[in-house]
């Protein structure tokens, strides 16, 4: 029996996103800024970096998160919808969210907070 040896060279295939530049902590996250599977790069887009992140490395879903639509004391526009009635007023978040989160506003006038949901930057709405 006769043994040969044999060496291989594997180039890795990567599927992983990388960064092309580095990006700070809480700097948003730009097509420009990625590299890697399309569909996964769709899917951090416009999110913002929890911690700094390097050029050339890669990124992970938990190394991003939702950037903040809504910061606490920030006027915001308050939606009040029935039907096709649309009643639109000022109110003051009482903490920090991003979009689709319940957060508790303050109107003027009024001791109690409402429970609203973070529809877009700076607005929400009232069930």
């Amino acid at each position: 029996m006769r043994w040969v040896a044999a060496f291989f060279l594997i180039s890795p295939v990567s599927a992983e996103v990388v960064t092309t530049r580095s990006i700070e902590r809480g700097q948003a996250v730009r097509l420009a800024d990625l590299l890697g599977p399309e569909d996964e790069v769709q899917s951090m887009l416009g999110r913002v970096a929890r911690r700094p992140l390097r050029r050339g490395r890669p990124v992970r879903t938990y190394d991003l998160e939702e950037a903040t639509a809504v910061v606490r004391q920030q006027s915001v526009t308050v939606l009040f919808k029935r039907g096709t009635l649309t009643l639109r007023t000022e109110g003051r978040a009482l903490r920090s969210g991003v979009s689709g989160e319940w957060i508790d506003v303050a109107l003027q006038g009024r001791r109690r907070a409402l429970s609203a949901k973070i529809i877009s930057p700076g607005v929400v709405e009232v069930p």
